[in-house]
């Protein structure tokens, strides 16, 4: 995970932390989660992060996936399939 940025407050670190408390299945309304399944989903945005930069790939290629990472989770968690 890059390191928090002065000048834009740290916005990227709170969005991947944001994004590794939903991916451990933390609901975004409140009323479940563990604090272990959040760690988990901080090991999946870390193994993403650092796959994908050691295989020299794009960082747009990492925020894609990443991004398809979450949106398979949150529909997972609501019941929809995807279309």
């Amino acid at each position: 995970m890059p390191d928090p940025d002065v000048a834009t407050g740290g916005n990227n670190v709170l969005l991947y932390a944001v994004a590794a408390a939903v991916i451990g299945g933390t609901s975004l309304f409140g009323g479940r989660g563990r604090a272990i399944d959040a760690v988990i989903g901080g090991l999946v945005i870390a193994t993403i992060s650092n796959g994908l930069g050691l295989l020299n790939q794009a960082a747009t290629a990492e925020a894609a996936l990443r991004a398809c990472r979450f949106e398979e989770q949150t529909r997972l968690r609501s019941g929809e399939a995807w279309t």
